[in-house]
């Protein structure tokens, strides 16, 4: 879920307090959504610059 989406369910008024509460759980997602882009780029040949 994008920072801004959640900040806005659980009505922070200040995206850093979403962050600084739930970066952690952001770098544990960050390689497997990684992942996930760079197959869906490979399946649908495309390359980054």
């Amino acid at each position: 879920m994008q920072a801004k989406v959640l900040q806005h369910i659980l009505g922070h008024t200040d995206i850093t307090v979403t962050m600084n509460t739930y970066c952690d759980a952001f770098e544990e997602f960050s390689d497997e959504n990684l992942l996930m882009a760079d197959c869906y780029l490979k399946d649908n040949n495309l390359l980054i610059a």
